[in-house]
């Protein structure tokens, strides 16, 4: 009998990381991932931090921020009927009724990606419930930001370093003169005006400095 998983965002119906239909395509033998995309705009405290070009406010807004998305995510109204397992990406469930799974590209992943330390104890006893049977850091050095920042010594059997993987494909190189520079920047919902946080403005005022010392340098931006 196949089993079904629920990839789970954040936040119910916004849009998941592109690297995670790679799972959905490829579930592991015996189960099917799915995930409920229900469009609708992603939520206001992903894009708080976004819009603050004062340093002062953005430092303000990257501690404060964690306490209202926990907030937010203890009121979620959550329905997993038919489902036999969620895959929570990169956040804690609360009041689950069924088994849960998560994964973290770094530990802060689970504040919303800001200041972990004033909602740390919420989020590892959510961590260490019945129902949280794994824990998947994308990398060593993901695992090793979440064991530094929360006591794991209640979950550290269910901690699994799984490494994000896509399917090969055929890169074919051309040969050309000068120097190619490559921005990349998002083209997930959630990023896509995170201009910012991938450091654009900093790039180009270092290609502009770069193009008046060398000839021949171009810059591509993939965003």
């Amino acid at each position: 009998m196949v089993k079904r998983i629920l990839l789970k965002p954040s936040f119910e119906g916004h849009k998941i990381h592109s690297l995670s239909s790679e799972i959905i395509h490829n579930p592991p033998p015996g189960y099917t991932i799915e995930y409920r995309d229900k469009l609708i705009q992603n939520s206001r405290i992903y894009s708080l931090d976004n819009k603050a070009a004062n340093p002062i406010l953005r430092e303000l807004i990257y501690h404060l921020k964690p306490i209202i998305y926990i907030a937010s995510q203890k009121k979620q109204k959550n329905n997993f009927e038919g489902y036999d397992m969620v895959y929570a990406s990169q956040h804690v469930l609360f009041n689950s009724s069924i088994p849960w799974i998560t994964d973290l590209e770094f530990v802060n992943a689970l504040a919303a990606f800001g200041n972990i330390s004033l909602i740390k104890n919420v989020i590892r006893k959510q961590l260490e419930t019945e129902k949280c049977k794994f824990i998947m850091p994308w990398s060593e050095w993901a695992k090793e930001t979440l064991i530094l920042s929360l006591d794991y010594s209640k979950f550290k059997e269910k901690i699994r370093v799984i490494r994000y993987t896509v399917n090969p494909k055929n890169v074919v190189k051309h040969k050309h003169d000068g120097i190619e520079f490559l921005f990349v920047g998002s083209s997930n919902p959630r990023n896509v005006r995170n201009v910012q946080f991938k450091n654009l403005k900093e790039t180009i005022l270092a290609f502009n400095r770069i193009s008046e010392k060398y000839d021949d340098v171009h810059l591509t931006l993939r965003s």
